[in-house]
């Protein structure tokens, strides 16, 4: 998609901010070689995969799967799904709030180990994944690169939010919460410095992003930010 270089120039009447640059991400992934056929490998390999394995497919999960809207906003709640039938499994994994209330590395792994374990032990036998459908484990680098695009104002933020990749949806509004320690997005961590912009704070922060793709994402906010510069 072509970017276009912003003047800078705030809207009239609107205050000026911090400059806000945009910018895109990739993921470079490789394989580790090892994979699950079944839900009792797969339950092996989540208490000893590396802390990025399980980072990788939780956290990065959103910006792989950019092309579909998922009821499940992890690889392995996918998986239960896709691969197992296993629908019950899958909402259990599906609940994981990596954001939330399981904020740190190991308590997601913790609370992914304690699924998958008890689920496994209430099954008379182990449940095997269809042909094809194995479960290979990945990890990933997250490549950034700028867009040329800079914001002032937040007409100017909802402006640029319309030219970029779906990428960047993902690096400010999902890895800025990792990246920044905070569990805060980039976009409030732009507006927080301004108390008249609190309630725009709340809206943003009221977005239930887990229920929508990037794209999805990308249109409530902009929604959200035109409806905050109106007022």
């Amino acid at each position: 998609m072509p970017k276009k270089k912003q003047s800078g120039a705030a809207a009239k009447g609107t205050r000026r901010l911090p400059p806000f640059e945009l910018k895109e991400c990739s993921i470079l992934i490789s394989p580790t070689g090892q994979k699950a056929a079944n839900l009792a490998q797969l339950a092996s390999a989540l208490h000893n995969v590396e802390d990025q394995v399980i980072y990788h497919h939780v956290y990065r999960c959103f910006l792989k799967h950019t092309f579909q809207q998922s009821r499940f906003p992890n690889d392995f709640a996918i998986w239960a799904a896709q691969a197992l039938n296993d629908f019950v499994l899958a909402e259990k994994l599906a609940n994981l709030d990596p954001y939330g209330e399981c904020g740190r590395l190991d308590e997601v792994r913790a609370y992914l180990t304690d699924a998958v374990d008890s689920h496994l032990a209430s099954k008379i036998y182990v449940p095997v994944a269809k042909p094809g459908f194995d479960f290979f484990f990945e990890r990933s680098v997250l490549q950034v690169s700028d867009t040329g695009l800079v914001a002032r104002s937040i007409p100017e933020l909802a402006e640029n939010l319309r030219e970029v990749q779906v990428s960047s949806l993902y690096y400010h509004f999902f890895d800025g919460r990792r990246r920044l320690g905070s569990n805060i997005d980039d976009f409030r961590h732009w507006l927080n410095d301004s108390p008249e912009h609190a309630d725009l704070v709340r809206r943003i922060d009221e977005l239930d992003f887990f229920l929508m793709d990037l794209e999805d994402l990308r249109m409530r906010l902009i929604e959200v930010l035109e409806q905050g510069a109106a007022k």
